[in-house]
């Protein structure tokens, strides 16, 4: 016993010294010096728990604070009584364990001890994993902050799971993690389901800290829930130890990425082509590059394919003789591992996945073959070895919406979309502020397709009285005749869409594929760990408008004039945050602004025209960022419809919504 407390004396006195010259507290926190007077508030008795030492962090009162240093190893000289109690504790431990409870109170998920300090010392000293203890829970107020509203969802998780072992570092992970075990939101675990995670996750953790993990931010829950994504809950008992580390090291980008705060960064623009001689020598010696494109539909009968596939022709025209293109379509979930694996076996330079749904086998074969560009058509895709692409399809949603509120004259606009994913909220809102700007009074009854289906939903924009209706299908056409994109008439006469808006998938090709060919591709991406997404628009020339010869001169005059203010930012659609009353899926009852509903004039065209040209003024203060557009849960307070649950969508919808939709739509928003 003697050379145990010298030892774990010396770790005490090593930890201290070291926490000194870093300038940080040495000694244990102490509960009532965080939160004073405050423990008989919001508290709630949890009974007897098996408490995980890992946080255990501190003692609920100063004078217990003293005798040991930060990591809860003794700080008492080794003849005091202090460390005589300390050794027979240990000796106890070693001969029958140590049984009997402490006391405790959590916080945040951390453990702040009463009584059984030198209990909790000596365990730690041993490398326990938990120590049974009476738990009180002081529950923070909800709106505090990101750090409160993580921890109300580790709460809910443990009254599922009675897990409290696992800690994340972002919002949603919880839910995620149900998800990746192939439980349901909201199902309870079965006992023999909690010891077999909790011997997965501790076995995992061993090796996780071997390789470093205690030097990075991502806590063990990041790392394993990352790792779970990648190669599947049951790898964690299929592989040996070896192979588990040996994979987790091949995801250590991965999991490092989730120590960000921000895990994106987004590119608004494409990076400027380098320039003279040395480009030139560059491009023409390098040998032909191979980019593949996947498809989860056959192009001849999916609109969504059908246009990549476009793009996919107009590059294989461009780069002929310097880039070779192939089209691989994937008719089933399980062939996806044999065409990366074709694919990598020819050679493959470049990945396009056309689809926004990324299988992990996807994931995987962008962390084993790093010499392979692999690129998502999708966004938020918090992925370090997979780039993300889409376009600012809500710029011309917005030019929509704002043509639509031009010509309506019953004030009541159709908007109907198809998934809740990542995106889409941002084109809605953007058409309704985009109609309310040439419209004060319209209104934008909101549908979803993937609700019911498409029949039913425009059935229930029929009998709202909507004249006019802006499609997010892709083209796709109907029965040989209908076609289900831009803004149309809602009556069957008036067929023919009169605003188009063109996702010019070609030029985005071009741009990615030159980059690739010109050497900068790689080089941007060079010493960053976040991942990068590209969110480019019509300054770039990848979203652009056709306007029908139906629409009057006027009308189609004011969508060129907005058209041309987006491209040079004078005009953003976005520009301020909303409203107190746009918020998730409310309803607002405030308008300001009243007007007749008669078509504008070309002399107001003009003025439009003027005022935007003469008032650039700076807004970037003003402006959301890109990351609150992209992840937007709310809609505006012109809209008139809601953002579908889960439960609500077809099978078909769920798949992808679960992967790339809103949190108010997906399985784990907990809705």
């Amino acid at each position: 016993m003697e050379n145990d407390y010298r030892n774990a004396l010396k770790k005490g006195q090593k930890y201290t010294r070291q926490r000194i010259v870093r300038g940080l507290y040495p000694r244990l926190p102490v509960l009532d010096e965080i939160l004073p007077g405050n423990r008989k508030m919001l508290a709630k008795d949890l009974g007897l728990v098996q408490i995980p030492l890992e946080w255990v962090v501190g003692t609920v009162t100063s004078a217990r604070a003293v005798s040991f240093a930060g990591n809860f190893m003794p700080a008492a000289e080794e003849n005091s009584e202090f460390a005589d109690k300390w050794k027979q504790l240990c000796e106890s431990h070693l001969e029958e364990g140590i049984r009997e409870p402490v006391l405790a109170y959590e916080y945040m998920n951390r453990f702040y001890i009463l009584e059984g300090n030198k209990r909790v010392s000596v365990l730690k000293y041993f490398d326990a994993v938990t120590v049974p203890g009476n738990v009180r829970r002081i529950l923070p107020e909800r709106d505090q902050d990101e750090a409160a509203a993580r921890y109300y969802e580790l709460i809910e998780f443990y009254r599922q799971s009675g897990i409290n072992f696992i800690e994340f570092s972002h919002s949603g992970s919880c839910g995620r993690l149900q998800n990746a075990v192939g439980k349901k939101a909201g199902e309870h675990w079965t006992e023999d389901e909690i010891r077999r995670f909790s011997s997965a996750y501790y076995s995992f953790r061993k090796i996780y800290l071997a390789c470093g993990g205690d030097k990075l931010l991502s806590t063990t829950g990041d790392a394993l829930l990352t790792f779970i994504q990648i190669y599947g809950y049951d790898a964690l008992w299929q592989k040996s130890e070896s192979l588990l580390k040996k994979d987790l090291i091949k995801a250590w980008g991965e999991i490092a990425l989730q120590q960000e705060s921000s895990m994106i960064e987004i590119r608004t623009e494409p990076e400027p082509e380098p320039s003279g001689k040395g480009l030139l020598q560059r491009v023409i010696g390098v040998s032909e590059k191979k980019a593949a494109f996947l498809y989860d539909e056959e192009p001849v009968s999916a609109s969504w394919s059908y246009y990549h596939e476009l793009g996919r022709k107009h590059v294989q025209n461009v780069f002929s003789g310097k880039i070779s293109t192939k089209a691989c379509v994937l008719k089933e979930d399980g062939e996806i591992g044999n065409i990366l694996d074709e694919l990598v076996g020819e050679g493959v330079d470049v990945i396009f996945v056309t689809f926004p749904h990324l299988f992990p086998e996807i994931i995987r074969t962008a962390i084993e073959h790093p010499e392979i560009d692999i690129l998502s058509c999708s966004l938020n895709e918090p992925h370090r070895n997979i780039r993300a692409y889409y376009p600012r399809m809500y710029e011309a949603k917005f030019v929509t919406g704002a043509i639509a509120g031009a010509l309506c004259r019953n004030h009541r606009l159709g908007y109907l979309s198809k998934y809740p994913i990542y995106g889409a909220i941002a084109d809605i809102n953007a058409f309704a502020r985009g109609a309310r700007m040439t419209d004060p009074e319209a209104e934008v009854y909101l549908e979803w397709s993937s609700v019911g289906g498409l029949d039913a939903a425009e059935a229930r924009l029929m009998e709202k009285g909507v004249e006019l209706v802006s499609f997010r299908e892709f083209g796709k056409q109907e029965g040989g005749n209908r076609y289900l994109n831009g803004l149309k008439w809602m009556d069957e006469e008036r067929t023919s869409p009169l605003v188009l808006p063109l996702w010019n998938w070609g030029i985005y090709y071009e741009r990615i594929l030159r980059a690739v060919l010109n050497g900068t591709f790689r080089g941007e991406d060079s010493g960053k760990l976040r991942s990068l997404n590209y969110f480019w628009g019509m300054s770039s020339g990848v979203v652009e408008m056709i306007y029908s010869e139906q629409l009057p001169e006027s009308v189609r005059y004011l969508g060129e004039v907005l058209c041309r203010a987006i491209r040079d930012g004078s005009c953003r659609p976005f520009y301020h945050t909303p409203q107190p009353g746009a918020n998730r899926n409310v309803p607002g009852k405030n308008r300001q602004f009243t007007r007749p509903a008669e078509i504008i004039r070309m002399e107001e065209m003009v003025r439009t025209e003027e005022i935007i040209r003469t008032q650039k003024v700076n807004r970037a203060e003003e402006t959301i960022r890109m990351e609150e557009i992209i992840r937007m849960d709310y809609l505006e307070d012109n809209v008139r419809g809601v953002i579908p649950a889960y439960e609500e969508l077809e099978e078909k919808a769920k798949k992808l919504v679960n992967y790339q939709g809103v949190e108010p739509s997906r399985k784990d928003s907990g809705r």
